[in-house]
């Protein structure tokens, strides 16, 4: 059997779902359905609750099925009071970056290295998405030999610093390499011995010698004199770019400094 109520029943069996919400509430809701301009989602209130396209992500352009999985649970900011048609007007972009502001927060925090994608190549660095927040790299934060530059491209960061009341995010890429190099010379200082036989690169020429990367961040200076024994024996001059078999006659651990030779045999 049906049961009938009076219109006086009925709106007060309606008032039991209605949880008083209100402009700048946070609340969870189901995504029922879409629409060319958002999303509908039940919150549990005799109001529609709807979501509009332009509070559903930082990308403009992103559809509703895109952003949100009809049928799933997700938490919205409302940024509108049920008005005279019955509606709430919902944000899930507000939500999602809050998280996302809290998270970098930690991330900082914890000096981690993240992901990020390129959105921008522009002048004095690189803008970047982070979970739809906007971050900048600095020209002077890339890492020197960092290739990868273009839109759509990934590039590992750290967070320099961060102000969600500014909407500011500056982040650095040459802090995560020198960060690795730092460990990947800890590594090989713990390895070296006096009489090795290394092959290494020539980075750069001085007056005093020549500056050789004879493991990965770890360079070594072959003096002068043995450029000019270089010269006598091969009728070559070392130039920066060259590959060349160096010998370890010294090593102070103290200050990881690395003094190079040529080896016997060359």
């Amino acid at each position: 059997m049906v049961e009938k109520y009076s219109d006086s029943e009925f709106e007060a069996l309606l008032g039991k779902y209605d949880y008083n919400f209100k402009k700048g509430d946070i609340v969870k809701g189901v995504v029922c359905a879409y629409e060319s301009d958002g999303a509908i989602v039940d919150i549990g209130s005799k109001c529609t609750a709807f979501v509009p396209s332009y509070e559903l992500s930082s990308d403009r352009k992103a559809k509703a099925e895109d952003v949100l999985e009809k049928g799933t649970e997700y938490e919205f900011l409302i940024t509108q009071d049920c008005d005279e048609n019955g509606k709430f007007n919902l944000s899930y972009k507000k939500v999602h970056l809050a998280h996302t502001w809290a998270e970098l927060q930690k991330i900082k925090e914890a000096d981690e290295t993240i992901s990020v994608v390129i959105t921008q190549t522009v002048k004095g660095g690189l803008i970047v998405d982070v979970s739809g927040v906007q971050g900048f790299i600095p020209q002077g934060q890339l890492c020197a030999r960092e290739t990868i530059c273009n839109a759509g491209d990934k590039i590992d960061v750290k967070i320099l610093s961060l102000d969600k009341a500014q909407n500011n995010l500056i982040l650095s890429n040459r802090k995560v390499y020198e960060t690795n190099m730092a460990e990947t010379r800890k590594n090989v200082f713990a390895q070296i011995e006096v009489g090795q036989i290394v092959k290494g690169e020539v980075v750069r020429i001085t007056d005093f010698g020549a500056f050789v990367e004879v493991l990965p961040g770890v360079e070594a200076l072959l003096p002068q004199s043995e450029l000019a024994e270089y010269q006598n024996k091969t009728g070559a001059i070392l130039k920066a770019g060259d590959k060349i078999n160096t010998a370890i006659i010294k090593f102070n651990p103290k200050d990881k400094r690395i003094s190079l030779g040529l080896p016997v045999e060359s």
